[in-house]
């Protein structure tokens, strides 16, 4: 009985195995014409390819079509602009669909490639590129027409692409490299909510001229809210981790005429001192790898506010840093600093640095049995205003030494 089940599990496995490898070739010339027309019916853009293969096991369970060495570009007045090229670029297949000999794209899948999107300060994207739906009558019409294929996109996966962002108005730019990414979402819809997994091992973030995270490792878990139509986000439950510094974050952002209107704020839990140098960009790394610290570290930060060129304002950004029963030892010192106390916050009016305001309430620091404390505020402006009282050792040359 036993050898009669193994046998019979044997064969089923066998049969299975052999449709996987029969059935793309049964529909491959069904399959790819009907994607030919799903592209040319939905897309304001064009797609260009060298090849197509069609595969159970490229990207199991889903049958995939897949096309390699792709170029996909946007809509005018993008459409010289390459919205996106790369290795290859899959799409998923409902199976069921196909029996009923209709196709149906549930995921696409993107491997190797290179994507830039664009806001531009029109308020047009070079990757809105899907055509608009059509009304009522004809989507029921179209829904009972085998002929025509149905994007029902659902899962969105990347591996080792870069992406880029750029908003021209804000001067914000978003770069990520050798980025996997998973995305899950109903992105037929206008409105719906994205739960993104994603890993970039090198984050760039610029604003203007600033440049505020250089080259640094992510790792991300979000569920955000998004409105393609007036191409707004809402962040409900976002956590990350940037370099080794781990970050929850909530708000939302959206696109206004002339600018946008954000209001983003986030905090680390209490973590190792050490995380915060993590941050610090490249040609610190020898510094960081030959200084020892200790204690622990929270921050906080918020930017909020409109950006829009007729109303001539910017958000504010504002952070903030608590330091407990820190050390530094650098290599290149005979005494370290101890017993770091720190409690402090920046505000920087419409992001202008010529107005930062920086406000440390409590600073504290031990070096050779010495106590050294006090608070200071500063505020940027025509002049540069100085308040507070600082006492103890105070030798700066020591410190610089200790510090590295």
């Amino acid at each position: 009985m036993k050898k009669i089940s193994s046998l019979a599990l044997k064969i089923t496995v066998a049969a299975l195995v052999g449709l996987m490898i029969v059935i793309p070739f049964f529909f491959q010339g069904q399959i790819v014409d009907k994607l030919k027309k799903l592209a040319n019916d939905n897309i304001n853009g064009t797609l260009d390819f060298k090849e197509t293969r069609i595969s159970f096991f490229s990207h199991f369970p889903n049958l995939t079509v897949t096309f390699s060495d792709f170029t996909l570009m946007g809509p005018a007045p993008y459409d010289k602009d390459t919205l996106a090229f790369g290795e290859e670029i899959a799409v998923g297949i409902n199976l069921l669909s196909l029996v009923k000999q209709r196709v149906e794209v549930g995921m696409i899948y993107i491997g190797g490639g290179n994507i830039n999107l664009i806001n531009g300060t029109d308020g047009k994207t070079n990757f809105d590129i899907m055509l608009p739906s059509p009304d009522s009558t004809e989507t029921a019409a179209l829904a009972d027409d085998s002929e025509t294929p149905a994007v029902k996109i659902h899962k969105i996966k990347l591996r080792d692409c870069k992406l880029r962002f750029e908003d021209v108005t804000s001067g914000f730019v978003f770069l990520a490299e050798e980025l996997d990414y998973t995305g899950k979402g109903n992105f037929a819809e206008s409105v719906f909510d994205l739960k993104s997994n994603l890993e970039a091992k090198k984050l760039t973030v610029d604003l203007g001229s600033s440049r505020y995270i250089d080259h640094k490792r992510l790792a991300a878990k979000m569920v955000t809210s998004i409105n393609t139509d007036s191409l707004s986000f809402r962040f409900i439950k976002n956590s990350l981790k940037l370099q080794d510094v781990p970050l929850e974050f909530s708000g939302f952002y959206k696109t206004l005429a002339d600018g946008f209107d954000i209001n983003i704020e986030g905090s680390t839990e209490k973590m190792p001192f050490e995380s915060l140098f993590t941050l610090m960009p490249a040609e610190y790394t020898p510094w960081f790898e030959g200084t020892r610290f200790r204690g622990d570290a929270k921050l906080g930060f918020a930017f909020t506010g409109i950006a829009s060129d007729s109303l001539d304002t910017f958000p504010d950004f504002s952070a903030s840093m608590e330091v407990q029963k820190g050390s530094i030892k650098s290599s290149l010192a005979d005494l370290p600093l101890e017993n770091i106390e720190l409690k402090g916050s920046l505000t920087v009016p419409q992001t202008n640095f010529d107005k930062i305001h920086l406000a440390v309430d409590t600073v504290g620091f031990t070096m050779a049995g010495e106590q050294n404390g006090g608070r200071i505020s500063i505020t940027m402006g025509d002049s540069i205003a100085v308040k507070g009282a600082l006492g103890g050792f105070a030798d700066m040359d020591a410190i610089s030494k200790a510090v590295g």
